[in-house]
């Protein structure tokens, strides 16, 4: 039998959909998966809904932005409950793509002496990765990006690329044949953090005014799901 895999993710798109595409693939090859989220933001909750293995909502907490004084007691009781999940679950590895929704399973791990592999999506470490690597013994990072090892020093990286799920890798493969069938000029927009509103605000007008100057041009807009109707 194949050895077991925690996933730990959260908090936004950008680090739950890497973490569901390394999680298909582990399932697609026949490892038992289970998964830790925090359960608290509502870009976890399709995820939540759709995974039929083990799963934990470990209620924790943003403390650094957080307002609420009870934040840091809701991080704590994170930390036991991931222990014991995963003292339940005897994962062979853990592995978490970064936020403040992978702290408490990665201490928690780190406590029972599971091995930690991290996947960083972005070019700049996160804090919660720099942390963690830091202070808790971590066995590697795969990074998306070649440079961002030189963040990392003293610490294993791997340069993989950004994982991507089945269905988008399909979706570009059908863009593709598309693209060649006709002569239309396609751009796609796309930002992190909730569609990162700041760029939505300055690219906006200036797609609108190209679109209307060339038909042949086509925009894709992935804007976040609160500034649809903007």
């Amino acid at each position: 039998m194949k050895p077991s895999i925690a996933i730990a993710c959260g908090g936004t798109g950008g680090h739950i959909h890497p973490a569901m595409a390394v999680a298909d693939l582990l399932l697609a090859e026949g490892y038992p998966v289970s998964l830790i989220l925090s359960g608290t933001r509502d870009a976890e909750q399709k995820t939540a809904d759709a995974w039929k293995g083990p799963l934990l909502k470990s209620g924790t907490r943003q403390i650094r932005k957080s307002l609420n004084p009870r934040a840091p007691l809701a991080v704590l009781w994170a930390i036991v409950k991931c222990f014991r999940f995963l003292k339940q679950q005897r994962p062979a590895v853990l592995f978490a793509t970064g936020g403040y929704t992978c702290f408490p399973p990665v201490v928690a791990a780190r406590c029972l002496r599971i091995p930690v592999v991290f996947h960083e999506a972005n070019s700049l470490v996160g804090s919660a990765i720099r942390q963690c690597t830091k202070y808790l013994n971590i066995a590697a990072v795969a990074t998306s990006f070649e440079d961002t090892f030189q963040q990392l020093p003293g610490v294993k990286t791997v340069f993989t690329g950004l994982p991507l799920r089945q269905h988008v890798l399909d979706s570009l493969a059908k863009a593709r044949k598309v693209s060649k069938s006709n002569d239309t000029f396609s751009i796609l927009v796309t930002g992190g953090s909730q569609g990162a509103l700041g760029m939505n605000q300055l690219i906006t007008p200036v797609l609108a005014s190209l679109a209307k100057a060339d038909p042949k041009v086509r925009i894709l807009h992935q804007c976040g799901p609160n500034h649809v109707e903007t």
